[in-house]
């Protein structure tokens, strides 16, 4: 079995949150092992559809990522609903190109996390 990661990151007109979801891309598979593809939700590209059938043509489980923070209608509606996933759903299986089924997760947002406050923290760079 193959898996794969899609990295979702919201995009922006500036193009700078794109050099951060690529290198975090990257991270990703160099620390997992696991091909990992950045895609957009809008305004950078790849696009959410483009990342999903690149992956698909070589992976049979693949794992929705959101690098977004918390709930919101992005999270909850609009990448599901560009994903195929149904409403109120994490998963779904899709058809890659080849007729071939692959097992799509959608996972949730950042949400609380211990070590995104120590980042944080570390980020307020109180003088010494």
């Amino acid at each position: 079995m193959t898996r794969g990661i899609l990295l979702i990151g919201h995009g922006s007109r500036t193009g700078k949150s794109r050099e951060i979801i690529e290198e975090t891309a990257r991270l990703m598979q160099e620390k997992s092992g696991i091909q990992t593809i950045p895609c957009f939700l809008e305004f950078d590209s790849p696009s959410i559809a483009e990342a999903l059938g690149e992956l698909a043509k070589t992976a049979d489980k693949i794992a929705a990522v959101p690098m977004l923070l918390a709930p919101g209608t992005h999270t909850e509606k609009t990448i599901p609903h560009l994903l195929g996933i149904p409403e109120g759903q994490k998963k779904t299986v899709i058809q890659s190109a080849n007729g071939t089924e692959i097992l799509l997760t959608y996972a949730d947002p950042i949400g609380v996390e211990p070590a995104l406050a120590d980042i944080l923290l570390k980020k307020a760079n109180f003088p010494a």
